[in-house]
């Protein structure tokens, strides 16, 4: 709600606790005309407040929560699964670590000791049989794009910013790299990732900041992860 309908509201509510405590005010005794159109008029807006109220900022704060309540556990899930995919790479690199690499060496350090020749991902078919590294990271992509999918297609009237964040992951060049891709394929590493990887990592960090500042979301992800 704007601060200066507040004020109005306020000005208003005390002009009229006056005039009614003043009868001589209230009946325009002493200024004829002038005090009663003042009082008349703020009787008006708080008619007129009270109706916005009920008409405007009741229905906002009831879509607000119905939007919240669909919108933030998927954006949640969108987080964490890049959280999970870099989890998972780092554990199978021996190097168990929580939080999103910041330089590209630090990253490259962790894909150079995977090889997605040989079918260890953390992700089974049907027949409890492990899939590969690319597979996997396909099927993450999947998911997360059809979590974001799903966002902006049900709720068209979102935060601009969310919007932006979102869409940034979906169009991400690591999806469209992953997606392009057959398996298996010929390196011995996914050094060949690190690039696109580590784009990925700092957009979810940056949309975790985000809805850790506009939603009021405290839990991290890296927090979550630091004991598994």
């Amino acid at each position: 709600m704007q601060p200066v309908l507040i004020i109005l509201f306020t000005g208003a509510l005390l002009w009229i606790i006056l005039c009614l405590s003043v009868p001589k005010l209230r009946d325009g005794i002493n200024f004829p005309g002038i005090i009663s159109l003042f009082y008349q008029l703020a009787i008006a807006y708080i008619i007129g407040f009270g109706f916005y109220i009920l008409t405007v900022v009741i229905p906002e704060k009831r879509n607000t929560r119905n939007i919240n309540a669909f919108v933030i556990p998927k954006t949640k899930n969108i987080i964490g699964d890049g959280y999970s995919i870099f989890h998972e790479l780092a554990k199978k690199a021996g190097t168990p670590n929580s939080r999103f690499p910041s330089t590209e060496k630090e990253l490259q350090n962790i894909l150079q000791k995977i090889n997605p020749q040989i079918n260890d991902a953390p992700m089974v078919t049907s027949d409890l049989h492990n899939i590969g590294w690319i597979p996997y990271l396909n099927n993450m992509r999947v998911r997360t794009q059809d979590f974001i999918k799903k966002i902006i297609d049900r709720m068209p009237f979102l935060n601009t910013d969310l919007v932006r964040l979102l869409t940034q992951i979906e169009d991400a060049s690591y999806f469209h790299y992953i997606e392009s891709m057959d398996s298996p394929i010929s390196n011995k590493d996914l050094t060949f990732l690190t690039s696109v990887l580590l784009s990925y990592f700092n957009d979810i960090n940056n949309l975790e900041n985000f809805m850790e500042r506009e939603y009021n979301e405290k839990t991290r992800y890296s927090d979550l992860f630091l004991n598994h």
